[in-house]
């Protein structure tokens, strides 16, 4: 079992007096801070889903076949429950124009190593540092909306994944007036994590793929956040200490995953959601995504 990171007297006086007010599951609704849809995968089964589940808004983005557009105009069928997110995967897609065509409220990941999954998505490079980035990263700060980093440091050789860590903390330390997040925890150890919260307020962390249910499923180093269906005691002293940096998020893509480990995962998210207090569950699941991406909070199905 990981032991705890943080000694609990560092915790902030408003998370000691708030533990043993564990929120309702029952009133717990969340925010799916990023997914995906590709061909295979119906709108009608994206809103029944979240319907079920309580997921009162996700952010979305296409990939594969469908247009970049699709997303809009299912925020425009479904408003408030589809936050539109500019895509930035595939050829001849231009982010810029997607995001000024003022029919999106996010942007997806940009892609900087992203390993070979297979037959369905290839390897990514793009160094943090490249002039790329540096215009996806101008291009979030005009919009005003966090920039969301994909980086698999556990999938990099030591002395790549070290040239990567560095460039992103320039990115991070140089822009520190702008919110970053990266996706999968990136694939990072808690303590790497904890080191990164305690330099960089603007760093936020996704946790998606980061559970038992998602990784018997993948050959990916991702990391588990759980022990057993408890969060691990790093991880919640981690949650405790920075309740504004770790989102809720899916990031489901195939057609499998917009199926049976979606009800899986947010079964498992409930039951570990009530060893929190109130104040960091609803942060978790729902108010740090409104917070950045200025959702408001996001109201409940009519």
């Amino acid at each position: 079992m990981p032991e705890t990171i943080l000694n609990p007297r560092c915790w902030s006086l408003l998370t000691l007096l708030a533990i043993g007010l564990p929120v309702s599951a029952a009133q717990l609704y969340f925010v799916d801070a990023h997914s995906q849809i590709d061909e295979g995968v119906a709108a009608e089964t994206v809103i029944s889903l979240m319907d079920e589940n309580d997921v009162r808004a996700t952010i979305l983005a296409t990939r594969g076949k469908p247009r970049p557009e699709t997303v809009a105009d299912l925020s425009d069928r479904y408003p408030g429950r589809i936050v539109p997110s500019v895509r930035t995967k595939g050829r001849n897609i231009s982010a810029e124009d997607q995001a000024r065509s003022g029919r999106y409220r996010a942007m997806s990941e940009v892609l900087l190593y992203h390993a070979r999954k297979g037959s369905r998505a290839p390897e990514v490079v793009q160094m943090p540092s490249s002039m790329a980035t540096r215009n996806a990263l101008a291009l979030t700060r005009e919009m005003g909306w966090p920039f969301v980093m994909h980086i698999e440091f556990a999938s990099l050789p030591q002395d790549r994944a070290k040239q990567y860590m560095g460039e992103t903390e320039d990115l991070l330390s140089s822009n520190p007036d702008h919110n970053f997040v990266l996706i999968h925890m990136g694939q990072l150890p808690a303590k790497e994590a904890e080191r990164l919260l305690s330099k960089y307020p603007n760093l936020h962390f996704f946790v998606s793929h980061s559970n038992p249910v998602t990784i018997p499923h993948s050959n990916q180093p991702w990391v588990n956040l759980f022990d057993g269906r408890r969060l691990a005691p790093g991880w919640k002293a981690l949650f405790l200490h920075y309740p504004k940096n770790f989102l809720f998020a899916l990031d489901n893509v195939w057609p499998e995953h917009w199926g049976k480990p979606y009800g899986e995962q947010m079964a498992l998210w409930r039951e570990a959601l009530q060893d929190l207090p109130q104040e960091v569950v609803e942060l978790f699941a729902h108010g740090n995504a409104e917070r950045l991406w200025k959702l408001g909070r996001v109201p409940g199905r009519k």
